[in-house]
């Protein structure tokens, strides 16, 4: 993220609360100003295991709650618990 031509300090959050975490990068990344990006996987509980295997009706209702879980860091509480 860049700032009048200077980098602002980021915060990453690799695994917020209740999700699992990934191999090789941040759930979370906060910089300067209104900006939160959020990155995206498959529909895996807070162990890392995959819900509704199988049955993609099944898997949003995880996407969702983890985007829920990543918006609700204490970092930037975005969402009410």
């Amino acid at each position: 993220m860049v700032d009048h031509g200077r980098r602002s300090e980021l915060t990453r959050t690799p695994a917020p609360d209740g999700v699992a975490p990934a191999a090789a990068y941040s759930h979370v990344v906060i910089g300067t100003g209104p900006l939160v990006a959020i990155s995206g996987r498959p529909a895996p509980d807070e162990d890392g295991k995959l819900v509704g295997e199988g049955d993609p009706a099944a898997q949003p209702g995880q996407v969702f709650e983890n985007l829920h879980r990543c918006l609700r860091i204490e970092a930037y509480a975005v969402l009410p618990e």
